[in-house]
């Protein structure tokens, strides 16, 4: 089974409860992390706080990053909306937010900042995890 992190599911959305328990039968080596929050900063630009749902990451498959919509979702002209027992509400566009966190989380991995320890002031920045390499994919399929 995987590792997933939290091991307990703290509480929140329906729908990503239901894709954590989902996501927690996958075999191992996989990793499973919920609610990934990180800040990013573009040279010149304010920093940015993120947040991904879930990342899961293999050894030989590489990170993948998604966002997870409850309710009905429509897409329309751009426009993204969840109708709910509460009413429809506009929502930021999955596909993009996850395509934006996966660069992200892919630069701060790539730059070391996710690391098992930070190096020496001053020394060149290199991921030590074990996440190097890492392969990344703009590719995705789905099934429905």
């Amino acid at each position: 089974m995987a590792k997933i992190l939290p091991e307990t599911f703290p509480g929140g959305e329906w729908g990503e409860e239901r894709v954590y328990d989902a996501l927690s039968q996958l075999p191992d080596p996989w990793v499973v992390i919920y609610d990934v929050g990180f800040v990013h900063k573009d040279p010149g630009r304010p920093a940015r706080g993120g947040q991904a749902d879930f990342v899961l990451v293999h050894p030989d498959h590489g990170v993948v990053v998604f966002e997870v919509k409850g309710g009905e979702i429509v897409a329309d002209g751009g426009s993204w909306t969840t109708t709910n027992k509460s009413g429809t509400y506009p929502i930021k566009d999955p596909f993009d937010q996850a395509n934006r966190n996966k660069y992200d989380i892919k630069e701060l991995i790539t730059v070391g900042v996710i690391a098992e320890k930070s190096p020496p002031h001053g020394a060149p920045t290199r991921s030590t995890s074990t996440l190097d390499p890492i392969h990344w994919s703009d590719e995705a399929s789905f099934r429905s």
